[in-house]
């Protein structure tokens, strides 16, 4: 693929200045403050702006430029990255750009219907796929597997255009991690937080049962991503800066890495009304054996 000459100086500028800020005195301090901070050694707090959904409205960011749309992708994550450097918080900015390899085979076999509202950026509701108990047999068992030749096709794109100015990093670990690792995210999306709230008391033993498989199929696609070499030092997640005294720093295109050298983050927010030993029963049991596998969790 032949990246357009217009994309190319367009990503080129950019990366320019986002490199100035990696190499920063700056961006090597908030390194230094994140690494005594998550291993709880004395240091200031650190000072971390995730504007999420709200960065959108940023001017820069509405109008992109790029005409292929994996490129402009990256026009839109360095056109951030520039604009949260400004910000001046203690932020971590690395020298690579990162592509995600291409995954397939990850669904449960079963997805929620979602119901939209006309207006844009609107409001949305969904219908969990599992209604009745038998649903459960619909479920099947999420994979680990990359599509290569598509990930061939992104980096290759990406780097015609600005690999000789900064590293191109392929992050390769699983889809099963974050929020659609933990167990709980999906358990809202296939039953309904409202309907699995219920089941704790109507129908204890499906849940369990429910959770069990869910558990057992985030460790089967984390089982496969380490089998294959697939963990990186890029695939740390702590939902800030995943620096630790007591791990590896994040580095580019690094493979074979075992998960007790990683950060792993595990959220529980469907969970907000449930009381601590509902919490333990219904889900923290069956993370712990996803937890456990990691070096450092951050849990929220």
């Amino acid at each position: 693929m032949t990246v357009p000459s217009n994309d190319r100086d367009i990503l080129r500028q950019l990366v320019e200045r986002y490199l100035e800020e990696t190499e920063s005195p700056r961006n090597r301090e908030a390194r230094a403050l994140w690494r005594d901070l998550n291993s709880l050694r004395p240091t200031r707090p650190a000072i971390y702006v995730r504007g999420g959904r709200c960065w959108s409205e940023i001017p820069e960011l509405q109008e992109l430029k790029c005409g292929d749309p994996f490129l402009r992708r990256i026009e839109y994550h360095l056109r951030l990255a520039c604009f949260r450097a400004g910000l001046r918080d203690d932020s971590v900015f690395e020298p690579w750009l990162t592509v995600p390899a291409v995954r397939v085979g990850h669904e449960w076999g079963v997805s929620p219907r979602r119901m939209t509202s006309s207006e844009a950026k609107g409001s949305w509701k969904e219908e969990p796929p599992l209604k009745e108990l038998e649903d459960i047999e619909k479920l099947r068992m999420p994979e680990h597997r990359i599509d290569e030749e598509a990930t061939r096709r992104q980096v290759e794109l990406l780097s015609d255009a600005v690999g000789d100015l900064i590293a191109i990093d392929v992050v390769r670990s699983p889809v099963r991690v974050s929020f659609n690792g933990d167990l709980s995210t999906d358990l809202g999306h296939l039953r309904g937080i409202e309907q699995f709230m219920l089941d704790m008391y109507t129908n204890p033993q499906w849940l369990h049962r429910l959770l069990a498989f869910m558990r057992d199929a985030v460790l089967h696609c984390h089982d496969q991503a380490e089998d294959a070499g697939d963990w990186g030092l890029t695939s740390h997640e702590n939902q800030a800066m995943p620096y630790a005294h007591e791990l590896p720093d994040p580095r580019p295109n690094t493979r074979n890495i075992k998960r007790s050298q990683l950060w792993y983050f595990c959220a529980a927010q469907e969970f907000t009304l449930v009381s601590p030993a509902m919490h333990e029963e219904f889900l923290l049991k069956y993370q712990l054996p996803i937890l456990e596998k990691f070096g450092l969790v951050a849990y929220g």
